[in-house]
């Protein structure tokens, strides 16, 4: 007689996460198992590129575990951080859903300050099953062609686990700079 497989006890691992990028002139970032390790930073060779002269080449590492965790390592010689808080340099941290991811500065509020749309800021979410890796649309930063973009013609839907997770925070999308009631 065949029996079927043992019922494993432990959860299933999460398929990757969605950083949800809160300016018009980034992407959205997704981290699946297809790609664990995703490098951002200056450098034509990372896999987000940022090309902000304060930026560094590689200037962090989001990993997905297998165990369905993201890890972020700091690389950087300028700062990145989450939830307003600095990661010191080259240590690793678990991020989890809801957090925010900054670059240079703590707060979203300062970064608008200081670099308004040239740097973007992320809301980490779940991953909506079996999409692609990154997401880009006309205008805004590409990604390498090693990542795998969406068309941007019709972009998909937004998860409703992130928009009941950034809802009420303070990470929002901003309009482009230059609009009418955009501006610094």
């Amino acid at each position: 007689e065949r029996f079927p497989p043992p019922i494993s006890c432990e959860p299933m691992p999460r398929r990757g996460f969605r950083l949800l990028s809160d300016s018009p002139s980034f992407a959205d970032l997704l981290i699946t198992a297809d790609k664990a390790d995703l490098v951002v930073g200056r450098s034509i060779h990372a896999d987000y590129r940022i090309a902000n002269a304060q930026i560094s080449g590689t200037h962090c590492t989001l990993r997905l575990t297998p165990s369905g965790r993201l890890k972020l390592t700091d690389t950087s010689s300028n700062g990145t951080f989450v939830n307003g808080r600095e990661i010191a340099r080259f240590k690793t941290v678990d991020v989890r859903r809801g957090s925010t991811i900054t670059f240079l500065v703590a707060s979203v509020d300062e970064r608008d300050a200081e670099y308004g749309d040239e740097v973007p800021a992320f809301t980490v979410c779940d991953a909506p099953p079996q999409q692609a890796v990154a997401e880009a649309s006309p205008g805004r930063e590409t990604v390498p062609d090693r990542v795998p973009a969406l068309p941007a013609a019709k972009p998909p839907p937004q998860p409703a686990s992130c928009r009941s997770e950034v809802q009420g925070r303070v990470l929002r999308k901003r309009p482009p700079s230059g609009s009418a009631s955009g501006g610094r």
